[in-house]
């Protein structure tokens, strides 16, 4: 984790579930998480990943999105490429207790860009839901955050991590990185014929009985 908050936020998800796959929701108290509480938020679905969305957004992050995100479905921030995958992330998130760190590039409509993670924690649920604590955070704060607003997010890395393993293993898990286009277009997955490569075939004949003869190199195309 690169940014304070993320690692802050872990660290305290991760004394709440107390050796469970995940804290109750109801274990959450905001006074707890004061220093990042504006960069935090709380996603909610009823039915998988494709339907989760914003059921509480700091401050932070309306700032830097530059307008409320509640009852916005999580995939509307990334772009289309991006969708499928952040859908499965979010299923492994609630599904498997897997802890999910992304790594994004925001841009604006005026061309301004900034580095950003997200990190996604599962929540235990008491009702038929699901739901995930997390924060989204930029590396180093620009002076127009919060007067531009990111409009645009583009995916650039992956962490999964397993919670239950060593810290020491946790913090030098590295990340996977995304080269854009995430999935190949459809043309390219077409089989194309090989071509047959041309070879030359030498065959070096040796004169027996000849000591004084070298041997002479024929090449047969």
């Amino acid at each position: 984790m690169k940014t304070q908050s993320a690692l802050e936020l872990f660290q305290y998800w991760n004394r709440l579930r107390k050796g469970a796959i995940a804290p109750s929701r109801i274990s959450i108290e905001p006074s707890d998480i004061r220093n990042v509480l504006a960069s935090t938020f709380i996603l909610e679905s009823h039915i998988s990943g494709d339907d989760m969305r914003f059921r509480l957004a700091g401050t932070g992050i309306s700032n830097l999105f530059g307008r409320q995100l509640r009852h916005t479905p999580v995939r509307a921030l990334f772009q289309d490429r991006h969708k499928p995958i952040i859908s499965r992330l979010l299923r492994n998130c609630f599904q498997d207790g897997s802890v999910v760190v992304l790594g994004l590039d925001g841009t604006t409509r005026t061309g301004r860009s900034t580095i950003l993670e997200i990190i996604f924690l599962p929540l235990n649920d008491e009702t038929d839901g699901h739901r995930i604590l997390g924060c989204i955070a930029p590396h180093q704060y620009q002076f127009w955050h919060g007067l531009d607003a990111v409009s645009d997010l583009d995916l650039h890395s992956i962490r999964v991590l397993d919670p239950n393993r060593e810290q020491v293993f946790l913090n030098n898990r590295p990340e996977v990185e995304l080269a854009p286009p995430l999935a190949p277009k459809e043309e390219q997955l077409r089989a194309e014929p090989m071509a047959t490569p041309k070879r030359e075939l030498q065959l070096i004949v040796i004169h027996g009985g000849k000591a004084q003869e070298q041997a002479g190199t024929i090449t047969k195309r």
